[in-house]
């Protein structure tokens, strides 16, 4: 079968694969597993925890994401990925926001960030690359390449901007995500 551009998948859906890159690149498999490690040290030293106590809370995010994937591929194999996704990306902000406010010890730091797991699965590659494998027939191979590099992209510019708030404004604010001084 010969390609013609007149009938690429990549052009006629673009705005699905830049959408599958910024979730991808804003899920939590990119902002939470490319920032955690620059939040153990302040939350470390505001609690008095050792490093590897607050090294705990990555250990269980991970775990907590590897347990609810499987059953998170169940759901989407019964339901619409793109509103899943979308709940998801709206579920992880709330799962940070609970983290910055109601962290007061330890065990209230690995539950909420089990509860961020949970509440981001969705938002993880999987919703995306679901949604893309049903649009992308010819060219899926680069749609969902061009997609997954939102991981890449987001492991490059959530550190940046993390490091930056930490700096600024602390890890309970940072982690909240709502700070106006910091756009300035």
């Amino acid at each position: 079968m010969t390609h013609n551009a007149g009938n690429s998948e990549i052009l006629s859906h673009w705005k699905l694969v830049v959408s599958c890159f910024l979730g991808i690149g804003c899920g939590v498999s990119s902002v939470w597993f490319y920032s955690i490690g620059l939040f153990l040290k302040p939350v470390a030293i505001e609690f008095g925890w050792s490093r590897t106590s607050a090294s705990l809370g990555p250990l269980v995010g991970i775990l907590s994401l590897g347990f609810v994937s499987p059953v998170m591929g169940k759901i989407l194999d019964r339901h619409r990925p793109e509103r899943l996704a979308l709940w998801s990306l709206c579920g992880l902000a709330v799962g940070f926001a609970l983290l910055g406010w109601l962290t007061g010890g330890l065990i209230a730091f690995l539950y909420l960030t089990v509860v961020l797991a949970v509440l981001g699965a969705a938002s993880s590659p999987i919703s995306f690359t679901k949604l893309l494998v049903q649009i992308f027939v010819r060219e899926r191979g680069l749609a969902l390449g061009l997609a997954i590099t939102g991981t890449g992209a987001g492991a490059i510019v959530t550190p940046l901007l993390v490091g930056r708030f930490l700096a600024q404004v602390g890890w309970r604010q940072t982690i909240w995500g709502w700070q106006p001084s910091c756009w300035r």
